[in-house]
């Protein structure tokens, strides 16, 4: 794919995965806000058109191996869910443990914590709710339809784009709540007077924080919109 200002951040990343490494360096939101031009986000973020076309040039190269925006959906979905589900899943349970612990001991002194925490447990349990529906509901449908095509039972939720718009409303929230999360913490930056744990915790959440954007990229920008065009076009007969 040949990058100009005029493509969208979303289809660059659907097309050139690696373009996301370049794009988490330079604070571009690649997944909720997939939908800008890339022209648009670089002018608003003060940078260098040429740098940033640069840059992408440079990380060329070092895409992965499977192409998503052509993949069985079936294999993307299963590839979601045994690498961003399952690891998500388990770090939201490590990630509780952590933060507790560092809120205990050092939350008189940085009152920041309890926002954290507050904010945390919102997420935690919004996110485990979100990949539930996805793996009992939304996919199982998504793999039938990418399996039988036409022939495929009728989902109970109607037409594919009902429950993408609610996963990809729901992604906006998860989004704004690790934005605020990463306000909160000057950037994941732990503070001078922080323990080993203080510092693991900070590292974990930035971590988590790459883990979520990629995945909701592959969902928002490659899986849902696929999905929903291949519905569109079982229901018009093939």
């Amino acid at each position: 794919m040949e990058i100009d200002e005029n493509l969208t951040i979303g289809a660059i990343a659907a097309a050139r995965p690696e373009a996301t490494r370049v794009f988490e360096r330079l604070g571009i939101d690649y997944c909720c806000g997939g939908q800008k031009k890339l022209g648009e986000v670089v002018a608003a973020k003060g940078l260098s058109l040429q740098q940033v076309l640069e840059a992408l040039g440079t990380e060329q190269g070092t895409a992965e191996v499977v192409d998503w925006t052509i993949a069985p959906l079936r294999m993307l979905t299963s590839y979601i869910v045994g690498k961003h589900h399952a690891f998500e899943s388990e770090e939201l349970g490590r990630l509780t443990k952590l933060l507790a612990k560092v809120t205990g001991v050092h939350g008189a002194r940085h009152p920041e914590l309890e926002k954290l925490s507050a904010i945390f447990a919102v997420f935690r349990e919004e996110l485990l709710a979100h990949m539930a529906k996805e793996e009992r509901i939304l996919f199982p449908a998504i793999e039938r339809l990418d399996v039988l095509g036409v022939g495929a039972p009728p989902a109970p939720f109607g037409e594919m784009s009902n429950p993408v718009r609610m996963m990809n409303a729901d992604h906006e929230s998860a989004g704004a709540q690790v934005a605020e999360m990463r306000r909160l913490t000057d950037g994941f930056r732990a503070p001078a007077d922080s323990c080993v744990s203080y510092r693991t915790l900070f590292d974990a959440l930035a971590t988590f924080e790459l883990d979520l954007h990629q995945h909701m990229h592959l969902e928002s920008n490659v899986l849902f919109p696929r999905a929903v065009e291949l519905d569109t076009c079982a229901r018009a007969g093939g």
